[in-house]
């Protein structure tokens, strides 16, 4: 579990993840997990995501089945608050806090100026910006 947790918050993404970057395209290489004996590539481990998109963690479940394992995490998580949607591993790492706030703004703005968010909504964005 620990070594799950590791690797799900060294590489920014579920051990699942991992291992399916690992069978399926030469990106990671074949053979990382013995290039640290912390890593794992057994499904059940996953990064903690905060609020700003920043991983801040890892938590991992052993002891059952992969899936069984994975559900474990994704309770946890769920039931502290924690992001439990995943991107494609392919897509990249999660974003810095930066370049989700700067996202963040810019959908609000563009929600307001399409008339899509109410008023309250709409003056958030403006109001965040206008501090910096």
């Amino acid at each position: 579990a620990i070594k799950k947790a590791w690797t799900a918050a060294a590489l920014h993404r579920t051990t699942a993840q991992v291992r399916e970057l690992m069978i399926t395209t030469d990106r990671f290489g074949h053979g990382l997990q013995f290039t640290d004996e912390r890593f794992c590539i057994v499904g059940g481990g996953f990064p903690i995501i905060d609020e700003a998109g920043d991983v801040i963690g890892g938590v991992g479940t052993s002891g059952g089945p992969v899936d069984l394992d994975c559900e474990c995490s994704l309770v946890g998580l769920r039931k502290l608050g924690f992001q439990t949607d995943f991107a494609d591993p392919l897509a990249g790492a999660p974003k810095s806090a930066k370049q989700t706030k700067a996202k963040a703004t810019k959908a609000g703005a563009g929600k307001a100026a399409t008339g899509k968010a109410g008023k309250k909504a709409a003056a958030k964005p403006a109001a965040k910006t206008a501090k910096k």
